[in-house]
C-alpha cells in the first residue's frame, strides 16, 4: 500500500479475490453497464478496506499497552496510559449464568422472613421484620443482628409458610451479623460464592422481605462497588454496593450473583431526599467467618481487644464542660491489655499504633486491622501529658 499526494493506491494482493477479479474484468466491460458495474466494484472494494483497516488499527491499539491475564472468570484485560489509573474490563456474562427466575428458583427455599416481637404491656408486640438465609438443613439461619437485637420473640416462616420459633446464638453489632436457629431439618442451606471475585457493574439479585409484607420479593441490580468502608452504629466497615432496590424487611436477605451464589448479606442502604440506588451488603465470607464463629465457639474468635470503653468528647461538650476533646477513656475491665499496659479512666486515647483517632469507630478499625498477641503503641493523654504505652492485644472472649 503506497501513500502518494494524499491518496491511497491498492494492489490487488491486499483485497478480496472476489472484487479483485471484479477490476481486472471492468476492463474488458464496454458501455454504461460497464461502467456502473465498475463503479460498484470499487465502493465496495472501499468499504472492505476501510473495514479491514479499523480492525488493523484496533488491534494495534489493544495490543499497545494492554497485558491478558487468565483468570477463573475469563480473560481480563487491563489497559491504561502512563500516569494513568488502570481500568480493569472483566467479562460478566458467563457460559454458567442464569437468568433472574433461574436465580430466584434456585434460591427462594434459602430465603426467610422474620418478625421480632418485644414486651410492651404485659404482651409481645412486633418490633420489626428483616430477611434471613438459611445457613444449614438443620435451621441454622444468618441474619442482620440490628433485625433480632432486642427482641424478646423471634418468628422464622419459611417460603412453604410454615413458621418456627428462634432462638439467638449469636449476634455482633461490629459487623452486623447474627445467627438464629429454628428446630426443624431437611432445610434448603443456601449455596454460598466467593465475593471477592465480584467485580464492578455485574449482575446482582436480591430475595428479601420489604416492608415485612412483601416476602419473596425479587429485585435486579449490578454490584456498584465491590468495597466500600462506611460507618454504621460506631462501627467502620467494609461492604459491597448495589443500586437493586433494597427496602426496610430486606435486612439480613441474600444478594445473589448472575450463577445463583448467595455472596452478601444485605445491611443497609441511604435513606434521604434525592438518593436513590445505593444500598450495601456484608460479603459472605465475613458473615460465615462469624456464623461459623457462634456455632462452634460462642463468640467471635480471634478478635482483638483492648478492655475498656470510651467517651466520644465533641469540641461543644468539651468548651461546655472546659475538657479535651476526644476520646475519655470511662473504665478499665480489670486484667485486660488496657489495664496491664496502664492505662486509666479519664486518660484521652489520642493515636493507636501511630495512627490518630477520635472516635470509637476509628479506635475500632485500627484495632481490628491486629492479630492477638501483637503489641501496639497508644498514645494517651494524662494530665496535658503525652504518654506512648506498649500493649499486647488479647482476645475478646465476650464480645
Amino acid at each position: 500500500m503506497n501513500n502518494t499526494d494524499n491518496e491511497y493506491q491498492f494492489s490487488f494482493d491486499e483485497l478480496d479475490p472476489f472484487y479483485a477479479e471484479a477490476l481486472k474484468n471492468k476492463k474488458k466491460k464496454k458501455g454504461g453497464a460497464g461502467k456502473f458495474i465498475g463503479i460498484l466494484a470499487l465502493l465496495l472494494v472501499f468499504a472492505c478496506v476501510v473495514s479491514v483497516g479499523s480492525i488493523l488499527v484496533y488491534n494495534y491499539a489493544a495490543d499497545a499497552p494492554s497485558a491478558q491475564v487468565e483468570t477463573e472468570r475469563g480473560p481480563e484485560i487491563s489497559s491504561a496510559a502512563p500516569g494513568q489509573n488502570t481500568v480493569t474490563y472483566l467479562p460478566t456474562v458467563q457460559e454458567d449464568a442464569l437468568t433472574v427466575p433461574q436465580i430466584y428458583q434456585k434460591n427462594i427455599d434459602s430465603v426467610v422472613a422474620i418478625t421480632t416481637y418485644v414486651q410492651q404491656g404485659g404482651y409481645e408486640v412486633p418490633a420489626g421484620t428483616g430477611t434471613g438465609i438459611v445457613m444449614t438443613e438443620n435451621g441454622y439461619i444468618i441474619t442482620n443482628a440490628h433485625v433480632v437485637d432486642g427482641g424478646t420473640k423471634i418468628t422464622v416462616k419459611l417460603n412453604n409458610g410454615s413458621e418456627h420459633q428462634a432462638t439467638i446464638v449469636g449476634s455482633d453489632s461490629k459487623v452486623d451479623i447474627a445467627v438464629i436457629k429454628i428446630e426443624a431439618t431437611g432445610l434448603a442451606a443456601g449455596e454460598f460464592g466467593d465475593p471477592n471475585e465480584l467485580v464492578f457493574g455485574e449482575p446482582a439479585v436480591v430475595i428479601g422481605n420489604p416492608l415485612g409484607s412483601f416476602a419473596g420479593t425479587v429485585t435486579q441490580g449490578i454490584i456498584s462497588a465491590t468495597s466500600r468502608e462506611i460507618e454504621i452504629g460506631g462501627y467502620i466497615m467494609k461492604v459491597m454496593q448495589t443500586d437493586a432496590a433494597v427496602n426496610p424487611g430486606n435486612s439480613g436477605g441474600p444478594i445473589i450473583n448472575c450463577r445463583g451464589e448467595i455472596v452478601g448479606v444485605v445491611s443497609s442502604k441511604i435513606s434521604q431526599d434525592g438518593v436513590e440506588g445505593i444500598g450495601f451488603a456484608i460479603p459472605m465470607d465475613t458473615a460465615l467467618s462469624v456464623a461459623n464463629d457462634f456455632i462452634e465457639y460462642g463468640y467471635v474468635k480471634n478478635r482483638p481487644m483492648l478492655g475498656v470503653s470510651v467517651e466520644e468528647i465533641d469540641s461543644y461538650y468539651a468548651q461546655f464542660f472546659g475538657m479535651q476533646p476526644g476520646l475519655r477513656v470511662a473504665s478499665v475491665q480489670d486484667g485486660s491489655a488496657a489495664d496491664i499496659a496502664g492505662i486509666l479512666p479519664g486518660d484521652r486515647i489520642a493515636a493507636f499504633n501511630g495512627v490518630e483517632v477520635s472516635t470509637s469507630a476509628q479506635l475500632n478499625y485500627e484495632k481490628d486491622k491486629c492479630a492477638i498477641g501483637d503489641t501496639v503503641e497508644v498514645t494517651i493523654i494524662r494530665e496535658g501529658q503525652q504518654l506512648i504505652l506498649p500493649l499486647t492485644l488479647k482476645e475478646n472472649t465476650a464480645n
